[in-house]
């Protein structure tokens, strides 16, 4: 006999928003004030992972709400050049002028990737690489702002979005076209 412990059970009726301010906006708090967190779901195909995290255009998930969070609490305090660069875990690189043309024209490719048609996507954010980014502008704003660590700091946000499937991580990020399969990153 095994027993397990729960801080919360929520049914079908909890929506979003709520499930957002009771689980992850306290972590995004903690990031924001310098402590490492992590936020991940877990579970069998098709219970719900990806609604959890994502939601829809309607009613965003956990992810983009946090990321609303993050991008308001550092409002005039973001670096508008990617001036650093993430290295390995904890180190960080300065770029030259043309590291930073090679990393703003990256950035202007992957945000031309998701401008696509949408008309198959449902209602669904979780299918954003087939969805117009138009579309995803829509949705409705988190509007909280959180205090910082270094509020007279400015800040480089780089971001990694991943899923692991099968044993298989891949970067959800990279571009790929609808008939080809992604590729497994390689884990060391």
């Amino acid at each position: 006999l095994q027993k397990f412990k729960f801080n919360k059970i929520y049914d079908f009726h909890i929506t979003q928003e709520k499930l957002f301010k009771d689980s992850a906006l306290n972590l995004v708090q903690d990031f924001l004030l310098g402590k490492n967190t992590l936020l991940f779901t877990y579970g069998a195909t098709s219970s719900g992972k990806t609604y959890t995290m994502l939601g829809s255009i309607r009613e965003v998930g956990l992810l983009p709400r946090s990321l609303d969070v993050v991008f308001n609490s550092l409002e005039e305090r973001l670096m508008k050049n990617p001036l650093l660069k993430p290295l390995a875990l904890n180190e960080v690189v300065r770029l030259n002028s043309q590291q930073t043309d090679a990393e703003e024209f990256e950035r202007s490719l992957l945000m031309r990737g998701f401008d696509l048609d949408c008309s198959d996507s449902k209602d669904s954010i979780s299918t954003i690489s087939s969805c117009s980014i138009k579309d995803w502008n829509i949705r409705s704003r988190e509007t909280t702002v959180c205090s910082l660590q270094f509020p007279g700091d400015y800040y480089s946000v780089w971001v990694s979005y991943c899923e692991i499937y099968n044993e298989q991580a891949f970067d959800l990020l990279e571009s790929c076209d609808r008939k080809k399969k992604r590729t497994p990153l390689r884990i060391t």
